[in-house]
């Protein structure tokens, strides 16, 4: 088991890594690839297994316990939800010529300004 402060400090380089452009990048849904903080260049894999998360790292491998990159995908996916729930896309109406302003009865756009 490992201890709260141990645990507190890895959630927190976690959310240091997810806040940080680029650290992150999602393969597909199931698989991430984080950057190393210590290791120029070195990235881990961090795999949803039967809605479990693993991570390739040394600490994870080690302590089989939530490391820093599970962590900073878990904001991530965290992050990109919110996102999602609070921009809304306006329905956009181009029955208009947004240059001439004429109806267009047909649907098609036939202004060529």
């Amino acid at each position: 088991m490992v201890a709260m402060s141990e645990q507190i400090s890895r959630e927190l380089k976690g959310k240091t890594i997810a806040g940080s452009k680029d650290n992150t990048r999602r393969i597909n849904e199931n698989l991430y690839k984080v950057k190393s903080q210590s290791n120029n260049g070195k990235e881990y894999d961090v795999k949803l297994v039967e809605e479990t998360w693993i991570c390739s790292c040394p600490d994870f491998e080690y302590r089989n316990e939530k490391c820093k990159h599970i962590f900073a995908v878990e904001f991530s996916l965290k992050l990109k939800q919110q996102v999602r729930e609070q921009i809304v896309i306006a329905p956009v109406n181009i029955s208009d010529c947004i240059f001439c302003q004429k109806i267009n009865r047909r649907g098609h756009i036939a202004c060529y300004k």
